[in-house]
């Protein structure tokens, strides 16, 4: 009997696991990914011996719960080193001081009013007390509504919740408008987004953060292996080991299009060196997001049968309208620095008196392999709202905001800058953010063309890991058995 054979659109998350696990039981695989590299949206440079992440990322540790990573990774004999933070999750860096972010949330152990009043400027005594009590009530509010859900990770926040808009939830039960500034602003220093946009955020999910957070229920952590750094630590074990096994993953190759003839999909035609060529194949996985498969012409939506045709559009048009929100242009600041100038492995996020400026991740602290030995790797990440893509406007944002802003915290930062590399993240963020904080549109992984499927941040997981999830569950509904 021939082996069956499976082409998987995308190098992503999604696409590895998807591969790795139809490989494990029998199929052959060929992944086409259009970049050099591996990981889609998250991928990682190699520059000057430095593991650059081009995308933001998180993972989320939850007490007692296994985590998705170890879930997929026991499947194929890959063991995650997971580092989680030993310091605070995340500390804000106000005017040069270091303040852990749960002095100035009311409801954690180590609340700080006087921190709280000297950070939020703006609210006064009677202020902090309106802030105090409706901390109090978010809580309450939250439990209730959580009580019956069985939490496994985030995800299940982000999807087993309803979407109410914080901006509704706050005003519905304040008339205090710096009780609700002051929520806009906790939550834009948790998520890293213009209060614009989290004033549309699920209320649910970013209450349930702060929840987490301030109860130590969540903390985040970060991949580390002995050989790749960044997020390449949780995603080339299954590249290795899909070579290992058989597998194809084909690099600077761009699918054109999915060929569906007669309700089956017959393999894809693609770009290689500029020469178009037909690939035939028994499956189709498409790890590119549905929405953008059909912007770029690899989908077409009439392929579909009816009613999954209109389900597609409306789903596509409600992720491409919910973005709108989220107008912004992700940037990322990688610097490398000559040593190690600060054992600080918690996210800092730097804040002024107008807000925001920008987060930090420190990787060479928890994740060696991120920076050559002795070197140290800073990964700043910021947003500029409703701005275009333009270098000139990005430079100016990076070197008269977030420099002097990392300067005024580490007092020895320009002695030991060797480099700085400014640019955008590759992935239209926006539609992320509103997929994980607001009304979600999620794709079903089987789709009505009996051999073509969907994997990936868009089929009821998000992040990284629940990605890899994805991928592992698409090759369940392949083989038609269980795997995790």
């Amino acid at each position: 009997m021939a082996q069956k054979k499976c082409i998987i659109i995308g190098a992503g998350a999604g696409g590895l696991g998807c591969s790795a696990a139809l490989l494990k039981h029998g199929y052959k695989t060929t992944i086409f990914e259009r970049e050099s590299l591996i990981g889609g949206a998250a991928r990682t440079l190699d520059v000057y011996g430095f593991s650059l992440d081009e995308g933001v990322h998180y993972l989320v540790d939850i007490k007692g719960k296994e985590r998705h990573v170890d879930e997929v990774g026991n499947v194929f004999g890959i063991k995650h080193d997971i580092a989680v933070l030993k310091g605070p999750n995340l500390i804000v860096v106000y005017k040069g001081e270091e303040i852990d972010m749960l002095k100035l949330f009311p409801i954690s152990q180590i609340y700080d009013r006087a921190m709280l009043k000297k950070v939020f400027n703006y609210l006064s005594d009677s202020d902090i007390d309106d802030v105090e009590a409706f901390a109090k009530l978010m809580i309450q509010e939250l439990q209730k509504t959580i009580a019956e859900l069985n939490l496994k990770s985030f995800d299940d926040i982000l999807l087993r919740l309803p979407y109410y808009p914080l901006n509704d939830w706050i005003t519905e039960r304040t008339k205090n408008k710096n009780v609700l500034r002051y929520v806009l602003d906790i939550a834009q220093v948790n998520i890293l987004i213009p209060t614009e946009s989290v004033a549309s955020c699920s209320a649910y999910a970013v209450l349930a953060l702060f929840m987490g957070l301030s109860t130590g229920m969540f903390k985040y952590c970060y991949p580390v292996h002995e050989k790749y750094g960044g997020l390449g630590a949780l995603l080339e074990p299954y590249a290795d080991y899909i070579r290992d096994n058989g597998g194809e993953i084909c690099t600077n190759v761009t699918v054109k299009k999915i060929k569906v003839e007669h309700g089956m999909a017959k393999g894809v035609i693609i770009d290689r060196a500029g020469k178009e060529e037909f690939v035939e194949a028994d499956v189709v996985v498409c790890n590119v997001p549905p929405q953008l498969a059909v912007k770029m012409g690899i989908l077409d939506v009439n392929c579909f049968p009816d009613p999954e045709k209109e389900d597609l559009l409306k789903k596509i048009n409600t992720i491409r309208e919910g973005a709108k929100r989220y107008d912004v242009q992700t940037l990322n600041i990688h610097i490398g620095l000559k040593k190690q100038i600060t054992e600080i492995d918690s996210y800092i996020v730097f804040a002024g008196d107008n807000g925001v400026i920008g987060g930090l991740q420190l990787y060479s602290v928890y994740s060696p392999k991120s920076a050559p030995p002795g070197k140290q790797l800073l990964y700043l990440t910021s947003f500029l709202y409703k701005q275009p893509r333009n270098y000139k406007i990005a430079e100016k944002y990076v070197h008269d905001l977030l420099l002097p802003a990392v300067r005024n915290w580490l007092k020895d930062f320009d002695d030991n800058v060797e480099w700085i590399m400014t640019s955008f993240s590759p992935i239209p963020y926006a539609e992320l953010n509103q997929q994980m904080f607001s009304s979600t549109a999620t794709f079903d992984i089987k789709t009505g063309i009996d051999n073509l499927y969907f994997a990936g941040m868009y089929t009821g997981l998000v992040g990284v890991d629940g990605a890899l999830v994805t991928g592992v569950k698409a090759a369940e509904l392949i083989l038609d058995q269980k795997i995790l």
